[in-house]
């Protein structure tokens, strides 16, 4: 783990894939993939047994947005009630 020169802030990596920290938007610690510029985001997670992937036709800032996280939190909701 170390800061990112272009995103100024601290990631972690391993053989390519950008590992979960507690300031990404990924399912957990069994997570691992990127996000892009404007809120795309592709991840998977070994411990849900999920792939996802987003990307948007119409780019707004770099950091994540609300609809990025609005999908990840009806994510959440749907692996509880499958695994509940």
């Amino acid at each position: 783990m170390g800061p990112d020169a272009v995103l100024h802030f601290p990631t972690r990596f391993a053989v390519g894939f950008q590992l979960d920290l507690p300031n990404m938007p990924m399912l957990g610690a069994s997570s691992f993939g990127h996000p892009g510029a404007g809120g795309a985001l592709g991840f998977a997670d070994r411990e849900f047994n999920v792939g996802f992937g987003y990307v948007q036709n119409q780019q707004g800032g770099f950091a994540a947005e609300s609809r990025t996280g609005a999908l990840l939190k009806a994510l959440r909701r749907c692996l509880q009630q499958r695994s509940g």
